[in-house]
């Protein structure tokens, strides 16, 4: 997978080591970015679930000021890191490992650490779900702000098969209330017929692309 747009046109994406991830489809992908053109300079994004990272990472090739990546797997968080590296654009990224449901974004949008210098994590931190060590070093920093774009972009299944067809729905109205600029948009992936199981309180539906099977559903506050 590569860039497809922007300073980084062209670069090939670090792979996720011995994972088997979703990775957005370059024809969706191209569309989306061709949509969202004239709000991705100087944007904050919240790339969620985000695997390789390409949505962010595309974000940050067109422009964007900053991107905050979250996903809770410890190889996804290193290859974003890497493609982050391999982009120079680490000052830019912020990759957390951890729960999406539990808002990790929301401790800090702290100054991403070298990704070959990984912080150490200090005594009492938390740790992800495959027992690595989560760097707490940036919860004393900056408070969180809000973001301009935020993609969701779950297993699909999330959307279908309890409980968290649930918790995606109270995901969405949460981020919709706390985390999106008053203009901002909140972008999600799905199955079509299997999207969110309720629309989500405080958000509007602005947007709806169909791409065969896959589905882009874009949100606006109420």
């Amino acid at each position: 997978m590569r860039i497809l747009g922007g300073s980084a046109k062209g670069m090939a994406l670090v792979p996720v080591k011995g994972m088997s991830t979703r990775p957005a489809l370059a024809r969706v992908r191209n569309s989306l970015f061709n949509i969202l053109a004239p709000r991705l300079e100087d944007a904050a994004v919240l790339d969620l679930f985000a695997g390789t990272g390409s949505l962010g990472l595309e974000c940050l090739s067109r422009g964007a000021a900053r991107v905050v990546f979250v996903d809770a797997d410890r190889w996804c968080a290193e290859a974003i890191r890497k493609s982050l590296e391999k982009m120079r654009a680490a000052g830019r990224g912020d990759v957390r490992v951890g729960d999406a449901f539990r808002a990790p974004w929301r401790e800090a949008t702290a100054p991403p650490q070298d990704a070959t210098r990984p912080a150490p994590a200090p005594l009492g931190t938390a740790h992800d779900p495959t027992g690595s060590p989560i760097d707490a070093s940036h919860r004393s920093r900056a408070a969180p702000r809000l973001f301009d774009l935020i993609f969701v972009d779950p297993p699909y299944a999330f959307y279908t098969v309890p409980p968290h067809a649930d918790r995606m729905a109270s995901l969405a109205e949460n981020i919709l209330a706390q985390d999106l600029a008053p203009d901002g948009l909140l972008i999600l992936e799905h199955r079509k017929r299997a999207g969110l199981i309720r629309e989500p309180a405080g958000g509007r539906l602005a947007d709806r692309r169909d791409y065969g099977q896959t589905v882009l559903s874009f949100y606006a506050k109420a």
